[in-house]
C-alpha cells in the first residue's frame, strides 16, 4: 500500500515536471507550481521512508507545546544525557537516538530521501553550519526588510506582509536536513525503542514556516509521549493548556490514538500539597481523557537525577517506573500492530497534506487563469477602441483638409488657367493642395498617435504582468517578464512630402496639361481666335475640366496620405497586441505553465486529489472509553 502510494505520487510528479518545463519556462521559474512540485517530492520521499521503516525498531516521539522538560524526559528514558536541554534550534529536523555498536556513524537524512554517513564530530560541525546558514539568512532578511519597506509606495500592512514573504522566499535558508540518527549505548528504553526529540518544533512563538513542518515529522511516529505541564493544571489554567494543545493537535490532524500523555513536573505539585497530585490527575483525565491512551504523572528531572546518582527511592518517587510499565504494556507488546497502523495512518496524513496543498494550488491556478482571460478580453476591447480612435482622428483630420482644399479649388481654379507659366501653375497647385498644411496635419497626427500609443502600451504591459503578489510593485517580479520593450510609434517609418514624386505635383501638372495646354486646349484657342470668341468663353470651356482633374487628384493625394499613415498605425497596434499578449502569457507561465498545458495540468491535479487514501478501522469509542476509565484508576492509584 505504501509503496503503491509513493509510486503513484511519483508518476504525478513526473507529469507535473513535464507540464511545467515547456517552451523555455522551466519548473524553477514556475514560481507557484515549483514549490508544489518540491513538496510533492518530499512527500514521496516520506512515503518511501515509511515503507522502509516498517522493519525498524519502534519510533517513540517525545513532544509537547512548550518547555515542559521533553529533552529531560528523553534523557531519563534513555538512561543517560543524550539530548541538549533548553536548546531551541533553528533548523527543521528531528533527532533520533537509537542503539548502535560503539564507533557507529551518525546518519543524516535529507528531505529528498537521500542520506549521508558522518562521524559524530563531522555531523556536529555540519549541523552547526546549517544553524549558522539559517541564522545568517534570517539576519539578511531583517536587514533587507528594513531597507525595502522604506521604499514601498504602498506602506499598508498587506504590502509589508507580502514583502516579508517575498524576502523569505528569496533569502531564507531552508536546511535540506530532515532527521539525524545518533548512535547510542544500548541501555534504558533504547533496548527496545528509538527515541525522538523534537526540540523547538512545537513552540507557539516559532515562525509559521517552522510550525508548518510539524506534520512533516509527526507522521513518522509509531508511538508518542505527549508532555503536559502539571503546574498549569494545578494552577487552574486548563483553558490555556487546552488552547495550546488544541493548536498543536490541529497541526497534526488530531491524531492521538497512539499517544500516552505525561504530566511532567508533578514534583512541584506534590511539594505544595501531596494530596493535590490526585486532584491534578483527575482533572487531566477530565480534560484530556478522550485524547490520550493514558496519562502518567512524572518528574523527569527527579528521574534523571535518580539515574545519575543511583537513588532508587527518588527513581520510584519520580514516576518513571510507572511510565515504563505503561510504555511496555501500550507500545512494546503491540509494537508490530502499532507500527503497521502508524505507518498507514502516517501515509494517510501525508496524502491528506498533499491533497490540501494541491487543492489550494488549484484554486490559485483557476483564479489566475480567470484573471488572465479577463485581462485578455479587457485589453482586446480597449485595443479596438484605441485603434478606432486613432483611425477616426486621421480620417477627420484628412477630411477637414480635403474640404478646405476643395474650397480653394473653387477660388483658385480660374487663376490656375490664367497662370502665364508652369512655375506659376505649380505654385498655385501647391497652394490649392496645401502641401505644407498637409505635412503639418500628418506630423500632428503622428505626434498625437505616438503619445496615445506610448501611454496605452505602458499601461497595459504593466497591467498584464501577472504576479503572485497583490500589493508589491511590479519591480519585484520584473524578472518574470519577456525581454522586450513596450512598442512606441516609429515616426521615421512614415514620411509624407507633398512635393515628392509619390504624391507628384509634376504628375498633377501633366494631367492638367490635357486641359490647360493639351490638344483640346490648343484647338479651343485656335477656334476661339478664328471666330473671335472672347477669352472669357475659353476659360469657361476649360474650367469644368480643370476642377474635375483637381478634385480627382486631391482625392488621390489625401487618400494615399491617409493610407500611408494608417498603415504605420496598424503596425504599431499589432506590435502593442503582441507585446502585451507576450507579457500576459509569459508571466502566467512563469507562475504556472504555458496555457497550452493547462488542461493537462488540471487533469493531473484532479488525479492527485482523487488518489486513494489507506484505510484503517477505528477502535470502537465505547470500548475505548471503558479502557480509559480503567487506566485512569490505575494512574491515580500509582500516583
Amino acid at each position: 500500500m505504501l509503496c503503491r502510494s509513493a509510486s503513484e505520487l511519483s508518476s504525478h510528479i513526473s507529469e507535473l515536471l513535464e507540464i511545467s518545463a515547456v517552451d523555455g519556462v522551466s519548473s524553477e521559474k514556475s514560481r507557484l507550481l515549483a514549490p508544489v512540485i518540491t513538496l510533492l517530492k518530499e512527500k514521496e520521499a516520506q512515503l518511501a521512508q515509511l515503507a522502509d521503516d516498517l522493519g525498524s525498531p519502534f519510533l517513540l516521539f517525545i513532544v509537547g507545546m512548550g518547555k515542559f522538560g521533553k529533552s529531560t524526559l528523553l534523557n531519563a528514558l534513555a538512561g543517560s544525557r543524550l539530548a541538549a536541554m533548553d536548546v531551541l534550534p533553528k533548523t527543521w529536523k528531528i533527532d533520533i537516538y537509537e542503539a548502535a555498536e560503539p564507533g557507529a556513524h551518525v546518519t543524516i537524512r535529507f528531505r529528498d530521501g537521500s542520506s549521508g554517513s558522518y562521524t559524530v564530530e563531522e555531523a556536529s560541525i555540519f549541523l552547526a553550519e546549517e544553524e549558522r546558514k539559517r541564522e545568517q539568512s534570517e539576519h539578511l532578511i531583517f536587514q533587507k526588510f528594513r531597507e525595502e519597506s522604506a521604499k514601498l509606495p504602498d506602506s499598508s500592512a498587506e504590502a509589508r506582509e507580502e514583502l516579508q514573504r517575498y524576502l523569505k522566499e528569496k533569502y531564507l535558508y531552508i536546511s535540506p536536513v530532515s532527521e539525524v540518527h545518533w548512535p547510542c549505548q544500548r541501555r534504558g528504553l533504547l533496548t527496545s525503542f528509538r527515541l525522538v526529540d523534537t526540540p523547538g518544533l512545537w513552540q507557539d512563538y516559532l515562525p509559521d514556516d517552522m510550525r508548518a513542518s510539524l506534520s512533516d515529522y509527526y507522521h513518522k511516529a509509531d508511538g508518542v509521549i505527549w508532555v503536559l505541564d502539571a503546574q498549569k493544571i494545578s494552577a487552574r489554567k486548563p483553558r490555556e493548556l487546552m488552547e495550546g494543545l488544541q493548536k498543536a493537535l490541529d497541526r497534526i490532524g488530531k491524531r492521538t490514538g497512539n499517544v500516552v500523555a505525561v504530566l511532567n513536573r508533578i514534583d512541584t505539585v506534590a511539594s505544595a500539597d501531596p494530596r493535590s497530585v490526585e486532584r491534578v490527575v483527575e482533572e487531566a483525565y477530565r480534560l484530556f481523557g478522550d485524547l490520550f491512551s493514558e496519562i502518567v504523572p512524572v518528574s523527569a528531572l527527579q528521574a534523571l537525577k535518580a539515574i545519575e546518582t543511583g537513588d532508587d527511592e527518588l527513581l520510584s518517587q519520580s514516576g518513571l517506573k510507572r511510565l515504563l510499565d505503561v510504555l511496555e504494556r501500550h507500545f512494546k507488546r503491540n509494537a508490530a500492530r502499532l507500527q503497521r497502523e502508524s505507518k498507514l495512518t502516517g501515509a494517510t496524513q501525508i496524502l491528506r497534506d498533499v491533497k490540501i496543498v494541491v487543492a489550494e494550488y488549484k484554486n490559485r491556478l483557476d483564479a489566475d487563469d480567470s484573471q488572465r482571460l479577463a485581462l485578455k478580453a479587457e485589453f482586446e476591447e480597449n485595443l479596438k477602441r484605441m485603434e478606432k480612435s486613432l483611425a477616426d482622428m486621421v480620417i477627420s483630420a484628412i477630411a477637414m483638409h480635403r474640404d478646405a482644399a476643395r474650397a480653394r479649388i473653387e477660388v483658385l481654379a480660374e487663376q490656375l488657367i490664367d497662370a502665364p507659366s508652369n512655375e506659376e501653375k505649380k505654385r498655385i497647385l501647391t497652394e490649392i493642395v496645401g502641401g505644407n498644411e498637409l505635412n503639418a496635419i500628418m506630423n500632428n497626427c503622428l505626434t498625437r498617435a505616438k503619445q496615445i500609443i506610448s501611454e496605452f502600451s505602458a499601461f497595459w504591459v504593466s497591467r498584464s504582468a501577472m504576479s503572485e503578489f497583490k500589493y508589491l510593485p511590479s519591480t519585484y517580479t520584473a524578472d518574470l517578464r519577456p525581454v522586450s520593450a513596450s512598442p512606441v510609434l516609429d515616426a521615421n517609418a512614415f514620411s509624407f512630402d507633398i512635393s515628392s514624386e509619390v504624391f507628384g505635383l509634376g504628375t498633377l501638372i501633366s494631367l492638367l496639361g490635357g486641359v490647360l495646354l493639351g490638344p483640346v486646349g490648343f484647338v479651343a484657342g485656335a477656334v476661339a481666335s478664328m471666330l473671335g470668341v472672347s477669352r472669357t468663353f475659353v476659360k469657361l470651356m476649360r474650367l469644368p475640366g480643370t476642377k474635375e482633374k483637381l478634385y480627382s487628384e486631391l482625392q488621390r493625394i489625401t487618400y494615399e496620405a491617409q493610407n500611408a499613415l494608417m498603415e504605420v498605425l496598424r503596425k504599431s497596434v499589432t506590435e502593442i497586441s503582441n507585446c502585451v499578449s507576450q507579457t500576459r502569457e509569459f508571466s502566467f507561465a512563469s507562475l504556472h505553465c504555458v496555457t497550452e498545458n493547462l488542461p493537462a495540468l488540471r487533469q493531473c491535479l484532479e488525479s492527485i486529489k482523487a488518489q486513494q487514501l489507506p484505510r484503517l478501522e477505528p477502535i470502537s469509542i465505547s470500548i475505548r472509553r471503558v479502557i480509559l476509565e480503567g487506566r485512569k484508576e490505575n494512574a491515580i492509584a500509582g500516583s
